[in-house]
């Protein structure tokens, strides 16, 4: 917002110099950018305004700021008009809300007899100052009255409006409309529009029509001053990419309640200016009046928080200087207020957010520095906080570093990773970004393709982070942790080294061993069909017969999209269905003090059965003297029939007695019967 020193000083006394008021305007939380200076000694200040504060978008706004601070009165400067006794239905026939949810409010106001031409040397000069290009006397009042007073207007040819009227609607779909920077648009039924009985004159909110627009012969005029729901206005702004200081102001939350006052003060300067005249009285068309919120304050509240305590009446007078209404409750309760809060801060919504004016305004720099009180209490930590902590460490053990990816996606990763339903962005923070992601593995597969790109082919990834979808018509959230891996398994550290990339195999050991690492059991790999891997190198992952993720490498089909140079592996776990399942307690158990028995077995199967049946049949074993089993080997050919492969199995015994040979080799026999009654196995 830029505002002019000598413009702030028709509401307000200044006596400061411009670098006093740059400075107090940085203490009220209004930092100026920049200072540039204007004719003889005055200045236009660029200022830095949140986007919680709409009313700072006006002179008048700041000027408020500014008076509270300096303890001077503030000046309004409103002026209505002369009005003739011609009635304004004499030559208007009205304003029709269709969409009151979208519009509150619809101030129209009629001038006649006006005489456009240039606006004089005064008008021209300020809007020059703050950036605004001189059109004609009728559009620059117009202009003049937002700057001041922070209400966006419009001024429309009443004789180019068919039926003399104005209907608020949204567009049809359809329907088009040429614009004041002559582009030509078309329109849908998301697009809020000012018509006339027949067709679109403007975008509510943000641009008017060229074929209604003022131009040198226009003779009669008609005054827009309203209310649009600032979702409509921002949502109707990013489908047509286009911003205007209507729109920027109107999306931003506009003032309700400056309306009526702001088409009666454009309505007296065009008169002013153009010679023309003002009929009598104003269509105020207002379906969803303002009702202003009460919050109580607490005296004794205020003193908590900032750690000081003011005199009530400064607090009384600055929230009034502010524009609260504020009222003691009963006498017996002097120290409570109860504050009706104006139209134009809908910022203050409790009543921390009245404490937090207070402190602005008293200075944080004049609050002492004080630590908190302690207190001692102990917090639970949530359940999955220390499974989340020990994650950080282990994967830093393994070699991987940990990797952040946003939330939001788009319908194009959305089609290659089909994971459910997604959960659609009301407000998107782009339009491409509409989606939040139904899997880790989006961002994870981005990350290994902006290595690629740069010819970092090792990748080594893992992430923490939340996945949306829809179950039904509600959105659910959970935990994720997910892998990703590329490149060479270990790069080469000397000559003599054979680098080996990294495989399927190397994926599922990583997850093996994570879910190992926090005693879940038993761990079953099933094949899976997931279209965004490979359809022979992929498996869900399941604790007994709850599924909780899955694991393989990316498909190869997808590789040119994201410009993947060498196989690329994911894997995915769903944290919080894990931390639902029951695991073991960790408990020491003492050495044994015999050495480890190895023994191997080679067994045949039919190719057809997966490893991992094998390995539940192996898991499902209650044998405690067995500490692990590997498997150390795969072969397939001569003298192994087609259409069969061969395992071997290596078995680690930790024996706390003594052993001997036949014991073990019963052992070894018990699970050579198990095998072969449940997966057809056969000795080698």
């Amino acid at each position: 917002m830029k505002v002019r020193v000598s413009w702030l000083k028709d509401y307000v006394h200044l006596q400061e110099s411009v670098e006093e008021i740059k400075k107090t305007l940085t203490m009220l939380g209004f930092v100026p950018e920049d200072c540039v200076e204007w004719g003889p000694d005055d200045y236009v200040l660029d200022l830095e305004i949140t986007v919680n504060r709409p009313d700072m978008l006006s002179h008048l706004g700041v000027a408020r700021e500014l008076s509270v601070a300096y303890h001077r009165p503030l000046t309004p400067g409103f002026k209505k008009p002369e009005e003739v006794e011609e009635p304004i239905e004499s030559q208007f026939n009205g304003v029709t809300i269709e969409v009151p949810d979208m519009c509150h409010r619809y101030v129209a106001r009629v001038v006649t007899d006006v005489k456009v031409g240039p606006s004089p040397d005064w008008i021209r000069d300020r809007l020059e100052s703050v950036g605004i290009r001189p059109i004609n006397n009728v559009v620059d009042a117009t202009n003049y009255v937002m700057l001041a007073y922070g209400q966006p207007l419009h001024a429309f040819d009443l004789e180019r409006l068919n039926g003399h009227e104005i209907r608020v609607r949204f567009a049809r779909k359809g329907e088009k409309i040429r614009l004041l920077d002559e582009s030509e648009r078309e329109l849908d039924d998301s697009i809020p529009v000012i018509a006339d009985a027949r067709q679109p004159v403007a975008i509510a909110g943000i641009m008017g029509g060229l074929e209604s627009a003022v131009h040198e012969d226009t003779q009669h005029i008609l005054i827009e001053s309203a209310w649009f729901d600032p979702r409509v206005i921002r949502r109707a702004r990013r489908a047509l990419e286009l911003q205007t200081d209507a729109s920027y102001r109107f999306e931003r939350g506009a003032d309700i309640g400056m309306a009526a006052m702001s088409a009666d003060y454009a309505a007296y300067l065009i008169a002013v200016l153009t010679g023309g005249r003002v009929l009598k009285g104003a269509f105020d068309a207002y379906p969803r009046p303002f009702n202003p919120p009460l919050i109580r304050l607490r005296f004794e509240r205020v003193t908590q928080i900032l750690g000081i305590r003011p005199e009530t009446n400064w607090i009384e007078q600055v929230l009034e200087g502010l524009g609260f209404q504020v009222e003691r409750r009963a006498v017996e309760d002097p120290l409570v207020w109860n504050v009706h809060i104006p139209s134009f801060r809908r910022d203050v919504q409790q009543e921390i957010d009245l404490i937090e004016e207070i402190g602005r305004l008293y200075g944080y720099d004049r609050i002492p520095e004080t630590l908190p009180d302690y207190r001692g209490e102990k917090i639970p930590d949530y359940p999955e906080y220390r499974i989340e902590t020990t994650l950080v460490d282990y994967f830093a053990g393994r070699g991987f570093m940990e990797h952040m990816s946003t939330s939001f996606v788009s319908d194009e990763l959305l089609a290659i990773f089909d994971m459910g339903d997604p959960v659609v962005v009301q407000n998107p923070i782009s339009d491409e970004d509409r989606y939040l992601r139904t899997c880790l593995a989006m961002g994870l597969i981005r990350a290994a393709s902006w290595n690629h790109r740069r010819q970092q082919l090792d990748v080594r990834l893992w992430e923490l982070g939340n996945v949306f979808w829809l179950e039904g018509s509600e959105p659910v959230e959970h935990r994720h942790v997910g892998l990703v891996m590329s490149g060479l398994r270990n790069p080469p550290q000397h000559w003599r080294q054979t680098p080996t990339d990294v495989d399927f195999f190397d994926l599922k050991g990583e997850v093996d061993a994570l879910l190992q690492r926090f005693q879940f059991k038993p761990i079953e790999f099933i094949p899976s069909s997931h279209p965004f891997l490979h359809p022979h190198q992929q498996v869900n992952v399941f604790i007994g017969k709850t599924p909780v993720g899955y694991l393989g490498r990316f498909h190869p089909k997808f590789y040119d999209i994201f410009e993947l140079r060498c196989p690329v592996y994911v894997a995915e776990l769903c944290l919080s269905r894990l931390m639902t399942l029951p695991r073991p307690d960790m408990a020491y158990q003492p050495v044994s003090d015999l050495p480890i028995i190895q023994r191997d077995l080679s067994i045949v199967v039919n190719e057809s059965i997966p490893f991992g049946t094998i390995s539940s049949v192996l898991n499902r074993l209650d044998l405690p003297d067995i500490a692990e089993w590997h498997l150390i080997d795969i072969y397939r050919g001569e003298p192994i029939p087609e259409h069969e492969i061969s395992y071997t199995l290596r078995f680690l015994f930790t024996p706390t007695t003594l052993k001997r040979s036949e014991e073990i080799e019963s052992t070894i026999h018990t699970i050579l019967q198990h095998l072969q009654q449940e997966v057809g196995a056969r000795l080698r």
